[in-house]
């Protein structure tokens, strides 16, 4: 009876020490994206590998041309007008990547102030959803997750799709990897805790 006192109160201790990855209210930030913003939106045809690969390799050559067109400007009025004058080019852009990698699946380029965006939490920020100026970009059936930055200001730096830096993004699977087994370790043995103590 000792030893179960002893691992009950293990139990106790660990389950009220741990953090078991809850955000309090307090905890949660929004990151501060201007008013007059523009976003850039790609939706892939599908969540297989390939399509999410085809909707990364578009992502590279229009952002890559688009931050070229904005990087100078200090007005959204001058970026609208930029922008959208070069719908054009856009389309020419993610044309021939498609043809490049193959693909033979419609797209459409689209510029307007209604573009609909859903709330996403990553890490500690949080993005609310709504209707925001955007370039939408839409592969195929446009049925796959998306990946969206914000174009002006430049902040396309960011990935939002996964809330990190494009920078960062290569080192954080290694890190997530270790956080993971981490946290696995300490409820195998809260469990294992449980079981001996209850069994």
């Amino acid at each position: 009876m000792k030893n179960s006192g002893w691992l009950l109160l293990s139990l106790i201790i660990l389950i009220t020490v741990l953090p078991w990855g809850q955000k309090s209210e307090a905890d949660i930030d929004y990151q501060v994206i201007p008013d007059e913003a523009i976003r850039l939106r790609i939706l892939a045809d599908s969540n297989n590998g390939e399509d999410q690969r085809i909707k990364r390799k578009v992502r590279d050559q229009v952002n890559g041309e688009i931050t070229k067109w904005v990087q100078d400007l200090t007005s959204v009025e001058a970026a609208r007008q930029l922008i959208e004058s070069r719908l054009p080019e856009l389309e020419a852009i993610v044309q021939e990547t498609l043809e490049a990698e193959g693909k033979r699946y419609s797209y459409t380029v689209a510029y307007g102030e209604n573009v609909q965006f859903p709330t996403k939490l990553y890490g500690s920020y949080i993005y609310p959803a709504g209707e925001y100026e955007a370039v939408l970009i839409t592969l195929g059936e446009g049925d796959g997750d998306n990946w969206w930055c914000v174009l002006f200001p430049p902040l396309c730096f960011l990935d939002f799709s996964n809330g990190t830096s494009v920078a960062e993004s290569e080192e954080e699977p290694s890190e997530k990897v270790e956080e993971d087994k981490e946290e696995k370790e300490v409820k195998f043995f809260v469990v294992e805790i449980w079981e001996n103590l209850f069994s």
